[in-house]
């Protein structure tokens, strides 16, 4: 059951990497080759993988413990926008990441 938790933290991670990974694809690309360059390509490689781990990972654990995973996922996607992209947060994306490690640590104290 803890390496199908450690998959899921992994695969938390990947998915925010690669929606960086798309983000950087879209802002630097205009008309077709949004869709057509490396980061974009790579971003999606990344989400296929995610989907077969996700595959996994739901055969081996009950639902309710991968509800806490989707809204890691926010997490990381927010703190690689900062580290990454260097994008500003507001005080409401602030609260908003709080309230959601706050919920994520309840849920993981109530198990």
């Amino acid at each position: 059951m803890i390496v199908n938790f450690i998959l899921a933290t992994i695969v938390s991670i990947v998915t925010g990497i690669s929606q960086v990974l798309l983000k950087i694809g879209a802002n630097k690309n205009t008309g077709i080759r949004i869709f057509l360059n490396k980061f974009t390509i790579i971003g999606y490689i990344f989400f296929f993988f995610v989907t077969i781990l996700n595959l996994q990972i739901y055969r081996e654990l009950d639902i309710k413990y991968m509800s806490i995973f989707l809204p890691l996922g926010f997490f990381f996607v927010i703190l690689f926008s900062i580290v990454i992209l260097k994008e500003k947060i507001s005080l409401k994306n602030k609260i908003g990441l709080f309230t959601i490690l706050l919920g994520i640590i309840i849920f993981l104290v109530d198990m």
